[in-house]
């Protein structure tokens, strides 16, 4: 399967018959079933011969499957699609970057070329030649975000990632999780200027300057951007001007700093109950520490609370156990309601 039939809903073309690979194979195997996949694989094969060279072959095929899903025939572009995908190891590479190049085909079978390449290699880190198409300024930006996901990069490659991070939109929003994987002090850097001023950032790029200072080593091992991050996040989850998206985004990373802080903010701030119950989720293991721990009656109530929202059925005996020690009244009835609901 291509390597990056993703979820993402920044990459995907709605209603193509390229928005999931996987669903154009499943509907193929349904022709196998009716008999129609027969009559496909015939008038694809059309017009082939033993002097066919691998270049004529592979331009041959993907016209073929372009002209499927020009006319719009879900069923017959699956099958043609499935037909370029299972012989993408025989197309030339330089067939399939002519064909993601080329502006007479349709941006769904160019975005598809790129599937295609990168598959024909188990692991594919980018070329010069696939580097050379977010270089290009006519290669759209489409592609350019599907050379992004598809593909592995390198140190070397940060300055050009960088310089894709400036757009304030899908394109820049994937140079900047590249640059996190290949220069993560620099990924954070870039991310910490645009967390200080959010108000004038799109919610994909605060989602992904978030993510970026998250999933790095440094925001584990540095108490000081751990608390930088707590401010942005707070600041974006009680500021009005903000959408709910980008209020999801500073809720993941407020649970991602697994802190008791950052949860009463998320049980204060946030009024989406999907939302909170993620948190409650993420920070499961804190909560046990805290009712094992059972010092402080300040965190243990915010812990009955947080289980009052989302109750953890592993939780409540050890809410129980901690509320009866304490001798709190107001914890020990939040701890008997808690378990009634998980009973």
């Amino acid at each position: 399967m291509p390597v990056a039939a993703n979820r993402d809903p920044t990459i995907r073309f709605g209603g193509s018959v390229f928005s999931d690979h996987r669903r154009a194979v499943r509907v193929l195997a349904a022709t196998v079933v009716f008999g129609l996949a027969g009559t496909l694989a015939v008038s694809t094969a059309r017009g082939t011969g033993p002097n066919e060279t691998p270049d004529a072959r592979g331009e041959r095929i993907i016209h073929e499957a372009d002209q499927k899903v020009r006319a719009k025939d879900f069923d017959a572009a699956a099958a043609a699609t499935d037909a370029v995908w299972k012989t993408r190891s025989s197309i030339p590479d330089d067939v399939a970057l002519a064909a993601i190049r080329n502006t007479d085909l349709t941006p769904e079978t160019r975005t598809f070329m790129v599937d295609v390449l990168a598959g024909k290699n188990q692991r594919p880190v980018a070329n010069d030649k696939v580097k050379g198409l977010l270089r290009d300024h006519a290669v759209d930006d489409a592609v350019k975000v599907k050379v992004l996901v598809d593909f592995e990069f390198e140190p070397g490659d940060a300055a050009m990632l960088q310089q894709l991070t400036q757009t304030d939109d899908a394109l820049g929003f994937h140079a900047l999780k590249k640059l996190s994987e290949v220069e993560p002090a620099a990924g954070v850097d870039l991310a910490r200027q645009f967390l200080k001023q959010p108000l004038k950032m799109s919610d994909l790029r605060i989602s992904g300057a978030f993510k970026a200072v998250v999933r790095s080593n440094q925001f584990k091992q540095d108490p000081a951007l751990r608390n930088e991050l707590i401010a942005w996040a707070s600041e974006v989850l009680q500021g009005s001007a903000f959408s709910a998206s980008a209020k999801e985004s500073a809720t993941f990373a407020l649970a991602e700093t697994r802190s008791m802080s950052s949860l009463k903010i998320i049980l204060d701030k946030q009024t989406d109950p999907i939302m909170i119950a993620g948190a409650v989720d993420e920070n499961a293991q804190v909560l046990l520490e805290v009712l094992t721990d059972c010092v402080d009656p300040a965190d243990v109530t915010l812990v009955a609370g947080a289980l009052m929202t989302h109750p953890i059925n592993e939780l409540a005996d050890p809410l129980t156990n901690c509320a009866r020690k304490l001798g709190n009244k107001q914890i020990s009835e939040a701890a008997k309601r808690v378990a009634a609901r998980t009973a």
